[in-house]
């Protein structure tokens, strides 16, 4: 007697269980990342306009000024109302003179453009070191045409002083 062949219907060989564990792992994975708060949210210390209830308006205020020298664009040299400082490591001494000893007067730093921000950073140590937290940027100069004749008239008048 010849024997009958039963068909039996395996299952495809590719299963859909480790499809499920993989999914079951992403979601799982995605779940216990930590939530990022978007950028718009974060919380940012920018400058704030001081308005005319500010305390130090009141006050004059110390303009600390950051020049390239000429013909030298890798140094510069600092002026503190006037007075010309070479070494900026005697800008604090100098902001307490100018100061009266008092570390509550505000100071104005205007740096040229074309200064190298490590002098900025100095300067800024500087009013730290001399315990001046009331450190404000001037503002930049008018854009485009206007910039140049601004640039012009402030180199002439550093040239004279």
């Amino acid at each position: 007697m010849a024997k009958i062949k039963s068909q039996v219907n395996e299952e495809p060989a590719d299963s859909f269980t480790s499809m499920i564990d993989i999914v079951f792992l992403l979601l799982i994975f995605f779940i216990l990342q930590p939530f990022k708060s978007p950028e718009m949210k974060l919380r940012s210390e920018l400058p704030k306009d001081s308005g005319p209830s500010s305390s130090t308006d009141n006050m004059e205020s110390i303009r600390l000024e950051v020049r390239t020298v000429p013909g030298q664009e890798d140094s510069a040299y600092f002026k503190i109302s006037m007075v010309r400082v070479d070494d900026p490591d005697r800008i604090f001494r100098a902001l307490l003179n100018q100061a009266n000893n008092r570390t509550d007067v505000p100071v104005v730093l205007d740096a040229d453009e074309a200064v190298h921000f490590k002098y900025v950073l100095k300067a800024l140590d500087q009013c730290y070191k001399a315990e001046m937290r009331d450190v404000k940027f001037s503002a930049p100069p008018p854009p485009n045409a206007a910039k140049h004749e601004y640039m012009e008239t402030r180199r002439q008048r550093d040239v004279s002083r």
